[in-house]
């Protein structure tokens, strides 16, 4: 948590950050470790930065998944995607058979999850049956965040350089789409692509993509 009074429960709005969802996604903590850095760092000095440290509540998860992290980092398998939940229960991870996607574990259309554990996207036994999972809903109802901010950097080149925002389910758009809109645009609009020649683009989610 980074706040003026970080050891009080002011009336602020607060705002989640969080990355790592996918093991192979290793920049996605160090994208919230620099954030951290950023406002800790830069707050005796950037006026603007503390005016959103005084004025809000900012709350950091790096690294939702360190265990996947962890076969990434040993380079076990520089594609791991999933945690490493003992799927058949034999005590041994099998990397072709264990794990849980972390993104796919939430409740809200869950059932339209892949139900193969051999899967790269399988979305568990049942909804927050993964710890992790459990564990960043559990603060979210505690804090009652405005807004989350879910790094991703997916390898696959169909996934581009954007910032999606929920949902799309059918035809059918989340109730304060417009609103949520706005904020993608505004975010899309301020980061640099990688050849540095324009912006991110934004684009409204698939309903499978998970949510708090």
């Amino acid at each position: 948590k980074v706040s003026d009074t970080p050891f009080q429960m002011e009336d602020e709005p607060r705002l989640l950050f969080n990355g790592n969802h996918h093991a192979a996604e290793i920049i996605t903590p160090e994208v919230c470790l620099f954030l951290a850095e950023s406002l800790l760092g830069q707050y005796e000095t950037n006026p603007e930065i503390k005016r959103y440290v005084d004025s809000l509540e900012i709350w950091i998860v790096p690294m939702l998944n360190p265990d996947g992290h962890w076969i990434i980092e040993e380079d076990i398998d520089t594609l791991w995607r999933k945690n490493l939940r003992d799927n058949d229960t034999n005590g041994i991870i099998n990397l072709d058979y264990d794990g849980v996607d972390l993104n796919r574990n939430y409740y809200f259309l869950w059932e339209r999850g892949n139900p193969n554990p051999s899967s790269r996207e399988y979305r568990g036994p049942f909804p927050f049956s993964e710890g992790e999972i459990l564990a960043l809903r559990d603060l979210a109802q505690r804090e009652k965040f405005v807004i989350d901010v879910c790094y991703h950097s997916d390898i696959d080149p169909r996934r581009g350089e954007y910032v999606y925002f929920p949902w799309l389910w059918g035809s059918s758009r989340s109730p304060d789409y417009f609103h949520i809109q706005a904020v993608a645009e505004s975010l899309a609009l301020n980061i640099k692509n990688d050849e540095n020649n324009g912006t991110y683009s934004y684009i409204y989610g698939r309903a499978d993509e998970g949510g708090l």
